[in-house]
């Protein structure tokens, strides 16, 4: 999975995640956890796509909090990306 795929994948997530239903913030961790660990087991990722999803992974509460700055809107495709831009920074901060 490339680093693109796994953003894309992270904001659908992000998108559709209720944070007001206990179930829906479980099943999103779920997802995280087992794409986390499917890359892991097929070495399908490279180095810093599976350091994205590894803090994906360990904060998703965090993720959930500020999702509505990093969700996706249909047809919003510039709009989209830039938030996938930001999802990536709070992930990978640099200096």
């Amino acid at each position: 999975m490339s680093e693109d795929m796994f953003l894309k994948l992270l904001q659908s997530l992000l998108t559709m995640v209720d944070p007001e239903d206990p179930l829906s913030v479980a099943s999103f961790q779920n997802v995280l956890n087992s794409v986390l660990a499917m890359g892991e087991k097929a070495k399908a990722v490279d180095g810093e796509t599976r350091m994205l999803m590894m803090r994906a992974a360990k904060y998703p509460e965090d993720l959930i909090y500020n999702r509505k700055d990093f969700a996706g809107k249909p047809g919003d495709y510039k709009g989209n990306q830039a938030k996938r831009n930001r999802l990536y920074q709070a992930l990978m901060p640099s200096c």
